[in-house]
């Protein structure tokens, strides 16, 4: 799975996307995230390319780019759900795998970020791939002003650094008091 905003800058490494689909097998695993973002919880013995995804974990259904075990992906999903409450909500849904879910240690397929946010191209994308003459339409969606893009990257860091500064395990707990407040939705 691969989400359509997402563009590949750079050759694939085939070899290291047939070594993450073997291991996924031979581990008789759910899914296989092949960028770590965020990156596993724990290393797995005889596969150093990959990490395991503990129960838990934030992003443990992240929409990166993946390989998943189809039933288990078309399982967790649910009807009218964004990807970005499935993220959140689909991982809670996954911990009923105690294992299965596994992530790259590095990079497998060179995407670097999205190039659209909220219906908008990214400015610095949209110089970058009309340069490139690859065949974007850009009279299809528009060119995000200047106050959005601060907004995004503001929205965009502050989660960086805050993510690296908090463990998932506190952001949890913080969470699930500001829920009984009703700051976010309840888990389902």
């Amino acid at each position: 799975m691969m989400l359509e905003d997402f563009f590949i800058r750079q050759p694939v490494d085939t070899t290291l996307v047939l070594k993450s689909f073997e291991s996924l097998l031979s581990l008789s695993g759910e899914m296989i995230r092949l960028t770590p973002r965020p990156r596993p919880d724990v290393p797995v013995e005889g596969h150093p390319l990959i990490g395991r995804i503990k129960p838990n974990a934030p992003y443990r259904t992240s929409t990166q780019v993946a390989i998943w075990r189809r039933q288990t992906l078309l399982d967790l999903m649910k009807e009218n759900e964004t990807i970005w409450e499935f993220e959140d909500y689909g991982s809670r849904r996954s911990d009923i795998y105690v294992n299965g879910f596994y992530c790259t240690w590095k990079q497998v397929i060179p995407y670097g970020f999205h190039v659209v946010e909220r219906g908008e191209w990214f400015r610095h994308e949209a110089r970058r791939f009309k340069a490139m003459d690859i065949g974007c339409d850009f009279s299809r969606r528009p060119i995000m002003n200047r106050r959005n893009m601060l907004k995004c990257w503001y929205s965009k860091h502050s989660g960086l650094l805050r993510d690296r500064l908090i463990p998932w395990k506190i952001r949890k707990k913080i969470k699930k008091i500001l829920q009984v407040f009703g700051f976010f939705k309840t888990l389902v």
